[in-house]
């Protein structure tokens, strides 16, 4: 076993700080889990058949999402913690700043990994999800109705950005439910391109949209359009936002880490 290669000194060491020793256990079975077979068993079991549901558990807050590829099995899979551990901290303290009576933007909803989550913590707020890609739309509206929340969550099938109009949303090639790398930065070489509507946000808050209170953004290097065309918003109610940003494709954009 090469764990000890892994599990160095400093790693016992940070793992203890974040949780103590039970924290340590999760780190070995997490390195069993994506280092040996195991987790390519339990994907083989998942996919077998066209899918499965898996419960995914962040902290406190669990929702449950179908999985029939290996774009969801990587977003779902909280085995000992989420595939892309970077993202967990974020996840964790963006369902920490949400109260039950807010109402929660998700830019970028892609399936509904934070869409779900965030409308399993609500009781009389509500989440709106903006996402314009078709397949990631029907698994979206899939998955906000296996976790019962058709009357709290609302799909914007279409990309907040900073004008109103048609542009050319950049995709990957296979388009699978779940797959992430879709832009609206018309010079990224990713694939192939379908046409989507945009609006400006500060346009459609106070008539089709209500108040945000919490903002998540994740647009692979469109952050700095969102913001654009929130800038009334942002200024009058100052929402809590949680952003990921893409520097190359910001950079791509004419804009900068610095400027979102």
């Amino acid at each position: 076993m090469r764990l000890c290669t892994l599990m160095t000194v400093r790693d016992m060491e940070r793992l203890y700080s974040e949780g103590g020793p039970s924290e340590i256990l999760r780190g070995i079975g997490r390195y069993l889990y994506y280092n040996t077979p195991i987790r390519g068993l339990r994907r083989d079991l998942l996919l077998r058949g066209g899918g499965s549901v898996m419960g995914c558990s962040v902290g406190e807050v669990s929702a449950r999402f179908y999985v029939t590829n290996d774009a969801e099995m990587d977003r779902f899979d909280t085995v000992f913690g989420l595939a892309e551990l970077s993202k967990q901290p974020v996840l964790k303290s963006f369902l920490r700043s949400i109260d039950p009576d807010e109402t929660i933007f998700d830019i970028g909803a892609n399936v509904g990994i934070y869409t779900c989550l965030a409308g399993c913590k609500l009781d009389s707020g509500s989440v709106h999800a903006f996402e314009p890609h078709p397949n990631n739309v029907r698994r979206l509206k899939e998955n906000i109705q296996l976790n019962n929340l058709t009357d709290s969550a609302k799909i914007n099938e279409y990309a907040l950005s900073d004008v109103t109009g048609k542009f050319d949303l950049s995709v990957q090639v296979s388009s699978e439910a779940a797959e992430g790398g879709h832009s609206l930065i018309s010079d990224s070489d990713i694939g192939e391109t379908i046409a989507v509507s945009t609006y400006r946000g500060d346009e459609l808050i106070g008539e089709e949209l209500p108040e945000p209170d919490v903002i998540k953004i994740d647009v692979e290097g469109a952050e700095f359009r969102v913001i654009q065309g929130l800038q009334q918003t942002l200024v009058e109610n100052k929402p809590d936002i949680y952003r990921e940003l893409h520097k190359e494709q910001l950079e791509e954009d004419g804009a900068s880490v610095d400027d979102v």
